[in-house]
């Protein structure tokens, strides 16, 4: 089903000469149940690997449907700039917490629902 897709998605590129995909960063990613993952799936006769999580913009998730390890990498990204900022601005609280608004809170609050 899924091999079925990407060779309509082929020729529809084909017919209107359009650019092919970049395989380097395509991936397969099983969500669910595990009886789909013996299947090998191919795109102009290269294999795409299979992958238990991956990235899709900067939100990591896996094939759970969880995302701790999302949530995890965010919190120790934004744990090391708020003490780079803490060590560079202790003195002045403005600056400290227009820093933390600033390089902080946006890491934070990015796809925040997730």
């Amino acid at each position: 089903m899924v091999q079925d897709g990407l060779d309509l998605l082929k020729t529809w590129y084909d017919n209107w000469q359009l650019m092919d995909l970049s395989l380097h960063k395509c991936v397969i990613l099983y969500i669910g149940n595990d009886s789909n993952k013996s299947r090998n799936v191919c795109h102009s006769y290269v294999q795409l690997p299979v992958k238990t999580e991956t990235s899709d913009l900067g939100v990591i998730v896996d094939s759970k449907l969880r995302f701790d390890k999302h949530i995890a990498s965010i919190v120790n990204k934004a744990h090391a700039r708020a003490a780079l900022i803490r060590r560079c601005f202790s003195k002045d609280f403005i600056q400290l917490f227009r820093s933390f608004t600033v390089f902080v809170r946006p890491m934070l609050e990015y796809c925040s629902s997730v």
